[in-house]
Formats: C-alpha cells, sequence, structure tokens
C-alpha cells in the first residue's frame, strides 16, 4: 500500500503565485507604446469577412483607419464589424493584438 502525499510542492506554488500577482507576460506592450508602434489594421465586414486596410502607426490610427472604412462601406453604425489592430515586432506583422 502506498501513501498518497496530498501536500503541495513549495516550489509550484510559488511559480503559481507569479502568475496570480499580475505582472503579466514579459511581452505585454505597455499603453504608452500603443501610440508608437507600426502596426497592421484588419476590418471585418458584418458576414465577418477579413480585409487588410494597411499599416499606420499607432492604435488611434488603426481606428480611424477602420471607422472610416467602415463609414465608407456604410455599416459604421451597425454592431456587426469589428477590426484589429496587430503590431510589428520581432519579425513579425502580426505580433500581438492590441484592439
Amino acid at each position: 500500500m502506498t501513501k498518497n502525499n496530498t501536500t503541495a510542492n513549495p516550489w509550484m506554488l510559488i511559480v503559481c503565485a507569479m502568475f496570480l500577482v499580475g505582472c503579466g507576460p514579459p511581452d505585454t506592450l505597455p499603453l504608452s507604446d500603443y501610440d508608437k508602434v507600426r502596426v497592421s489594421v484588419y476590418a471585418y465586414d458584418p458576414s465577418d469577412k477579413e480585409h487588410f486596410l494597411g499599416e499606420t502607426l499607432g492604435a488611434s490610427s488603426c481606428g480611424s483607419m477602420a471607422h472610416g472604412w467602415a463609414n465608407s462601406k456604410g455599416f459604421s453604425r451597425s454592431a456587426r464589424w469589428g477590426y484589429v489592430c496587430c503590431t510589428h515586432e520581432a519579425d513579425s506583422k502580426c505580433y500581438r493584438k492590441i484592439r
């Protein structure tokens, strides 16, 4: 008969606690950099079809491009469209989605 060890390994508790502290992953982009980073802009029409709108600098400009596109298509007031801003980092044109 074997004894069941129900005590947690202290190192495992430390590792789990590190993730709960709220530090975030090491590659989290600070909010202060959102308008300093180059981004690709993708928009999604009401049928969820993806449209590449181009590249720009920052999340604010990305939003402006997407809203301009939606307005030109006549569905800017509809809740059935969306957009994504992907950062250009680490040799990728969609390293992280910031919107």
